[in-house]
């Protein structure tokens, strides 16, 4: 039984409200304000203990035919609902079910929820099964690869044949290294003309990036002095590295340097309590099997979406 101090709201509690789970990044104010879209909502509070027991933010977007569409979160890795982590999944529906009539009375027409990996959060499953007891239905599955960060090498997690570039990598003398906060511009545009000679765009410009540069790590490889791969990633939470953009030379395919950086990336997660070290989605087979060869775990990023009647 909830609580009788547990209400939901449409609108921010107040602001001496503790949260009462880790948040993730992309949830976060500072980084929603970097977004072109104001942001709808929703929270449950405990007045009597004056935490914010869960809490998930829409874009409400109209299209050319007047529908509304309410989406969590357009233009990030994932939005979705964070909650505390003993929340009781009864609990947990209610909440859904709360926010789904809310968006339906604003006349929103569809609603779409990214949500995390079930390993971002002990409660991730549970908050996954609510949303398709609220008759939500899977409409995308995306493959995505973490690797869990042990006291166990990343070497001893990657195929032989990885093992064999590194050694390739090491022998050659690249050197990898933690850049400083000052190198964000320089390796944004070093990624973005290897994105554009692939024929892909990054999806955040750089100014946006340098607004959230506390909470960036970035990492390079050389050769002779010359970079030729590197990586932006994002601290989503203390525990957790997300690996934004990576990336290497072309002319260096048949060393891969992605694997030393991959590898520096994963002892620097060991040496500052790092559990999870995640390495995102991928579209094509042979990304898939290079992220399984470097030790990473498969599993699926899915998005929830339900039509509403009003």
């Amino acid at each position: 039984m909830a609580p009788p101090s547990l209400e939901y709201i449409a609108h921010a509690p107040p602001s001496h409200y503790t949260l009462a789970f880790v948040p993730f990044l992309y949830n976060q104010k500072s980084f929603l304000e970097l977004k072109n879209y104001s942001t709808q909502s929703f929270y449950a509070v405990d007045h009597e203990r004056q935490t914010v027991i869960a809490r998930i933010h829409f874009a409400i977007q109209i299209y050319l035919d007047g529908q509304k569409q309410a989406i969590s979160l357009p233009e990030s890795p994932f939005g979705s609902l964070e909650g505390a982590v003993l929340w009781p999944i009864e609990q947990i529906l209610a909440f859904v079910n709360y926010v789904t009539s809310a968006l339906a009375k604003q006349d929103c027409t569809h609603v779409e929820i990214r949500h995390y990996l079930t390993s971002y959060s002990e409660n991730a499953h549970d908050i996954a099964r609510a949303f398709q007891h609220a008759h939500f239905v899977k409409s995308i599955s995306m493959v995505n690869h973490h690797i869990a960060v042990d006291q166990q090498g990343l070497s001893d997690k990657m195929s032989a044949g990885q093992r064999g570039k590194l050694k390739k990598c090491l022998q050659t003398g690249f050197a990898v290294g933690h850049e400083s906060p000052e190198k964000l511009a320089e390796v944004y545009l070093f990624i973005e003309a290897s994105y554009r000679h692939r024929q892909r765009t990054l999806s955040m410009p750089l100014p946006s990036l340098e607004k959230q540069a506390h909470t960036l790590e970035i990492f390079s490889v050389y050769d002779r002095g010359k970079r030729v791969s590197a990586c932006i990633a994002v601290r989503v939470t203390e525990t957790i590295l997300y690996t934004f953009y990576y990336t290497a030379l072309p002319d260096y395919q048949s060393y891969s340097p992605t694997v030393l950086l991959l590898k520096f990336i994963y002892q620097h997660c060991q040496s500052n309590h790092i559990t999870i070290l995640d390495l995102g989605t991928s579209t094509t087979e042979s990304v898939q099997r290079f992220k399984a060869r470097m030790g990473g775990i498969p599993s699926l990023k899915d998005t929830f979406s339900l039509v509403l009647t009003t």
